[in-house]
């Protein structure tokens, strides 16, 4: 094995899979020559001329690919030039043994699997063909009664056969042992990459929840700071300059940004890495909390919510209110109209539950639509709109994980169209159609006709 290596180009002997199946090509090569030679002798003391010339020639064809393999580095045409040997080989020594009586038929059931094993698939079935065509000249050399050499005896052929069969056998074997000891070592690999990555995700996931949570404590202490300054200095009997208030007022508000944006971070650290509680969830209701926390918070005084009758769906309840949030607040968030409105309605679809959120905000531009789902990805004037960029990552994570599906459609200044696909768990009804409109604090529900 240690002077098959020689014969592998050097820059191949570095690669495991290239290295051991130029090696396997190498044995069956010598396996090949020394045949040639027992059987080529055998031909001789038989006075089988034909026989002779044609192990010469195999002879010949051996020792070129040794020295083919060597030097010349495309070893898809080293493995067209093996394949394109063995079936002029076994082509010619079945018109001259007997046709399709030959011991040496079942040779061609090595030729598919030696192809798929050297050669790559998509060059493959041209070669399939062509061995097909091979078989079918042999059996027509018998219909049509051609004979390109005299008959060796029956007792020689009986012996040949059983030659044949055995080293055929132990070829398969060898090359099924190949294919089974390349599916092991892929697997085994594939296997410690995927522990790996997995301790390194858990890795990351930890040190992202620590960093961010330990990040918090220096941020309210200053926070603290900051509001004791200014509790101080009202009960100071002189006021404050205006520079000393704007600078107070200055790191108060980056405090606050720099709070949020941490937790953010620890959102999408935890973002689809418990383990979903699937449950019946009305997708109505989780509107109307959503709405509600909106309301709530009045940023939005005039935003109108509208919906139809939306599917009760088996999904993780706090998983999927994440989402919605995400999604309505983004596009109330990025309004310019007197009424941000969302219009929430539902697709039709084998597979998921395709819900649509459609919003009149400011749009996104087509370069940047595929953007937006990147951790800190804000487009557009950022300095306008208030936000970390990490909400709507937040909802393709959780979606990616759970086999769910968002993407959006959007035209500038005409608003935006984002599409959720929820897998479906369960088939179920729906509940009885309505329409849920929210203006400001108020809720309406109205039967959809």
């Amino acid at each position: 094995m240690s002077l098959l290596i020689n014969f592998i180009p050097p820059e191949y002997r570095e690669n495991r899979k290239l290295r051991t199946s130029i090696l396997l090509i190498l044995t069956v090569n010598i396996g090949t020559l020394i045949y040639a030679l027992i059987i080529g002798s055998l031909f001789w003391k038989l006075e089988f001329d034909f026989g002779v010339r044609l192990a010469f020639a195999t002879i010949l064809a051996s020792l070129a690919f040794f020295a083919l393999t060597r030097f010349n580095k495309s070893t898809l045409q080293n493995s067209y030039y093996f394949t394109f040997c063995s079936l002029a080989f076994f082509t010619a020594i079945c018109l001259g043994t007997g046709g399709i009586h030959s011991p040496y038929l079942p040779w061609f059931l090595t030729i598919p699997a030696s192809i798929f094993f050297f050669i790559k698939k998509k060059y493959a079935l041209p070669w399939i063909f062509l061995t097909i065509g091979c078989v079918i000249l042999v059996a027509m050399s018998n219909i049509l009664g051609i004979k390109i050499a005299e008959p060796l005896p029956d007792m020689v052929l009986i012996g040949l056969r059983i030659i044949n069969f055995t080293i055929m056998t132990y070829l398969l074997v060898r090359i099924v042992q190949s294919f089974r000891h390349s599916y092991r070592y892929v697997n085994k690999k594939l296997s410690k990459t995927v522990d790996k990555l997995e301790e390194t995700n858990e890795d990351l996931q930890n040190f992202a929840y620590i960093a961010s949570h330990d990040l918090q404590t220096p941020l309210k202490s200053i926070n603290s700071t900051i509001k004791a300054l200014k509790i101080h200095h009202k009960h100071q009997d002189h006021q404050p300059d205006a520079i000393e208030t704007q600078c107070l007022d200055f790191v108060e508000n980056n405090t606050k940004r720099l709070a949020n944006l941490v937790e953010e971070i620890l959102n999408y650290s935890r973002a689809g890495q418990h383990e979903a509680n699937l449950e019946k969830v009305d997708l109505n209701k989780i509107i109307e909390e959503v709405q509600q926390q909106v309301t709530a918070t009045d940023q939005y005084p005039n935003f109108v919510i509208k919906s139809v009758a939306l599917p009760t769906v088996v999904t993780d309840r706090t998983m999927i209110f994440q989402i919605f949030q995400n999604i309505i607040e983004n596009g109330l968030k990025y309004n310019d109209s007197k009424h941000p409105a969302i219009f929430i309605e539902v697709a039709p679809d084998m597979q998921f539950d395709h819900l649509t959120f459609t919003d009149n905000g400011i749009g996104i531009k087509a370069e940047d639509q595929s953007k937006v789902f990147g951790m800190f990805k804000r487009v557009g004037e950022t300095q306008k709109y208030k936000g970390t960029g990490i909400g709507l990552a937040i909802c393709k994570r959780i979606l990616d994980q759970n086999g769910g599906k968002i993407w959006l459609t959007s035209i500038i200044g005409e608003g935006t169209v984002f599409h959720v696909e929820i897998p479906k768990k369960s088939q179920l009804n729906a509940l009885p159609k309505s329409k849920i409109t929210q203006t400001g604090n108020e809720i309406k529900a109205e039967k959809v006709k």
